[in-house]
């Protein structure tokens, strides 16, 4: 659902892909911002940007993807699917 989320995801579009109820997607946007996952304490600060990121490079029909390296990553237009 974390994934989803920064993939530039809305609540609705994660909701349909997980058959999770909107609020527990809500919660866990919540608790991923408050720090309460210690797998992402690294980028509790740059969640917001991270999404806005994800969220205008979607718009813009482009999407991040790593690269061979596992410390890289490239972008790319076009569909995710």
């Amino acid at each position: 659902m974390v994934k989803l989320y920064f993939e530039g995801l809305a609540y609705d579009n994660i909701v349909e892909k997980t058959g999770v109820a909107k609020g527990t997607v809500a919660a866990i946007v919540e608790a991923l911002r408050a720090g309460e996952f210690p797998q992402f304490e690294h980028v509790t600060d740059l969640v917001n940007e991270l999404r806005e990121l994800t969220v205008g490079l979607r718009k813009a029909d482009m999407f991040i993807y790593p690269s061979s390296s596992e410390t890289s990553f490239s972008i790319a237009s076009g569909s995710l699917a």
